[in-house]
């Protein structure tokens, strides 16, 4: 139904004018146009890495209350003990 449903953009009832908002919606989506848009993959990682590391230290903080609860470090308050 929505893949042949044309409307008009806002600012022009011309028929020459009409789209597939759908279709503009995908492709907006999925295939991006914009030079400044980039893969972020190999940034996602490295942020997904630094981000691990930084949780680990802070969860491992003895002057911290989520210390207690951690197995790895046999938190008083860990459901393990």
């Amino acid at each position: 139904m929505f893949e042949n449903k044309k409307s008009c953009p806002v600012g022009s009832q011309a028929e020459t004018d009409r789209v597939l908002p759908c279709k503009m919606t995908v492709d907006k989506l999925f295939v991006p146009t914009r030079k400044d848009l980039f893969q972020s993959n190999a940034l996602c990682a490295i942020l997904a890495s630094d981000t691990a590391l930084e949780f680990r230290k802070e969860f491992r903080d003895e002057q911290k209350a989520t210390e207690k609860y951690l197995k790895a470090t046999n938190g008083s308050k860990s459901m393990a003990i």
